[in-house]
């Protein structure tokens, strides 16, 4: 009997566990009870990049009518944005949600699996700053916060 006991509450521990990471892998969050819609996982990434605005960009100067390298570093003249609103706005169809980030970037099975991970925003966008001269620049760059089951950012180790 004994057995029998002990064999039963190790299938139902199992199942729970089985039925626990299986959630965490298919993106819910545990702690609010539901599951977090790709576009509030957006918006936690945007506001993710907005914090860190301006991100480090190729610095092009126009020499004898060329578009020219210069460097690659943060504009020194940002021209940052009002919010989310502006920031969509002035970047419509920036953005989706998947289990991907560039170059083919998997999210990590144990990650999924422990909720810290559900995937990545995929945030192509303008950083837009002023040159030397003045002038606007308005460089598309791509960026891919990952994002987990419950909206917090992730960072790979």
């Amino acid at each position: 009997m004994t057995k029998w006991l002990l064999a039963g509450v190790g299938v139902c521990i199992a199942g729970w566990l089985a039925w626990y990471f299986s959630l965490n892998y298919l993106g819910y969050c545990h702690a609010g009870s539901r599951y977090l819609s790709d576009r509030e996982k957006i918006e936690i990434g945007v506001a993710y990049l907005l914090k860190m605005y301006p991100p480090v960009v190729k610095i092009y100067e126009i020499k004898n009518g060329e578009r020219v390298f210069v460097d690659t570093r943060t504009p020194t003249d940002p021209i940052p944005y009002a919010g989310l609103d502006d920031f969509f706005t002035k970047n419509p169809d920036c953005c989706r949600f998947s289990l991907s980030a560039r170059e083919n970037y998997q999210a990590p099975i144990l990650s999924r699996l422990l909720g810290e991970l559900a995937g990545f925003a995929n945030v192509t966008y303008l950083v837009r700053y002023r040159d030397t001269n003045g002038e606007e620049i308005a460089e598309p760059i791509r960026l891919d916060p990952g994002v987990s089951n419950c909206g917090a950012i992730w960072f790979s180790n």
